[in-house]
């Protein structure tokens, strides 16, 4: 029983990461928001919300926050205990007392990572039924966010209970000059999906660990491929220019694990720099059509 709620946290990270990562990765668009899937986007849906200087706002994250301690576990398998649900509040638009928007139009990315979701089998219409709840807010950029409003804007929402089972979306944290790991918005007990963690500000078995959107995947169209899938690597680390202490490990591993594939710049490319191609010793992949063989990335940061 004690490997029920890891296993649990270990879906949501695996499942949540796989329908978003490889549904941008393939992506085409099929937009069609009369489908039912698509009520958040629905203008008529979609309401202009005024913030006062007196709103609440959100709890400060909170750091000590485990699987045990944070997440409603009770909230998950209500249709099937398989699968886990995932709702998506309605896009809004607020305001200040001034009329100003405080927040921006939806990034492309986020869009689509919207889209995504309301595109799999793990979306639910009934927020009351949903395991997990992703608040319409963009927060992928730490830099194109009011800190302070946003705060507000996640306490005004209407399941947000301090956070709990909230999913939230963040590839580029902190600003200048400190340049923090995680979001710096006050976001309760809310899971953070990011891109930017460090040892310090990953909350190990809650935080779901993220790839960056990358440009350079735009233009490539690449075939669907069902998540039911058996992929043939488990895990494979493409970045390059990896600090010698984390190359090191990481051919360890890759020593022990015939599933683990390690990438790393071709040794024929030394001054032009094709960033879509990496090499195991002679062996040459394309950059990004190999993550699709595979069911995890590894990212790694020198702190």
């Amino acid at each position: 029983m004690k490997l029920k709620p890891l296993l649990l946290m270990i879906l949501i990270g695996a499942l949540v990461v796989a329908v978003i990562c490889f549904s941008l990765w393939s992506y085409t668009s099929s937009e069609d928001i009369s489908d039912p899937k698509h009520l958040f986007l629905r203008s008529e849906n979609s309401k202009t919300l005024e913030l006062t200087t007196s709103s609440p706002g959100a709890s400060p994250r909170d750091t000590r926050c485990t699987y045990h301690t944070c997440f409603d576990v009770y909230h998950c398998g209500y249709n099937d205990k398989t699968r886990i649900s995932v709702y998506i509040y309605p896009v809004n638009e607020y305001v200040d007392q001034a009329g100003n928007a405080i927040t921006l139009p939806l990034s492309k990315e986020f869009y689509e990572m919207l889209e995504a979701i309301a595109d799999s089998p793990y979306y639910i219409n009934d927020p009351e039924m949903a395991c997990l709840i992703v608040p319409s807010v963009d927060l992928l950029n730490q830099n194109s966010i009011r800190l302070r409003e946003v705060g507000q804007i996640l306490a005004s929402l209407p399941w947000w209970n301090n956070g709990n089972n909230h999913l939230l979306f963040n590839m580029l944290p902190g600003s200048s000059p400190d340049y923090s790991t995680v979001l710096e918005v006050d976001t309760g007990k809310a899971v953070i999906a990011g891109g930017g963690f460090s040892t310090w500000s990953y909350r190990r078995t809650f935080d779901v660990s993220i790839p960056i959107y990358n440009p350079l995947i735009q233009p490539d169209k690449m075939p669907q491929k069902s998540y039911l899938e058996k992929r043939r690597y488990l895990v494979i680390s493409s970045q390059t220019s990896l600090h010698k202490e984390y190359r090191d490990v990481l051919h360890d591993i890759e020593k022990q694990e015939p599933r683990f594939l390690f990438i790393q710049k071709c040794p024929t490319e030394e001054r032009t720099w094709n960033f879509s191609r990496g090499c195991k010793q002679k062996v040459a992949y394309d950059y990004p059509q190999i993550l699709q063989v595979n069911s995890s990335v590894i990212e790694c940061n020198k702190q």
